[in-house]
């Protein structure tokens, strides 16, 4: 469980995790242990447990000591879609083995608001583009 990630506190966000079909036999892994092409497609969460897109790619940032999601946010079946960028430290990684399920400690308007992911965006200016 990510710390912080909502202000329902933790046993509050395992129950909202247990009525979440799509973490049904899921269980949290270490991002170390996934490789990056696995994460692409992956659905994402936001801190309510609504479906807010898919991770397009993963990728690292600075120092290449920090991993980034880029996530697909907003539209309507792919159309209106745009990228933004969430730390891997803000993000909780589930797995049943065969599929992977993104959960961020953000919620839904958050990431639709959050500017638009581009490299260039990002070397210019993290602290905007990136959610940390």
């Amino acid at each position: 469980m990510v710390a912080g990630v909502n202000s329902m506190g933790e046993n509050a966000a395992e129950t909202m995790d247990a009525d979440n079909p799509m973490l049904e036999g899921m269980t949290e892994v270490d991002i170390s242990s996934v490789s990056f092409d696995q994460l692409e497609g992956a659905s994402v969460l936001s801190a309510e447990g609504d479906s807010v897109g898919e991770v397009s790619s993963v990728m690292t940032h600075g120092d290449q000591s920090q991993n980034i999601l880029v996530v697909d946010v907003g539209g309507f079946l792919g159309l209106g879609e745009k990228p933004v960028a969430i730390s891997t430290e803000t993000a909780t990684i589930m797995t049943d083995g065969d599929a992977y399920v993104v959960k961020t400690r953000y919620d839904r308007k958050t990431l639709e608001n959050q500017p638009e992911f581009t490299e260039q965006a990002l070397s210019d200016n993290p602290d905007a583009v990136l959610l940390n």
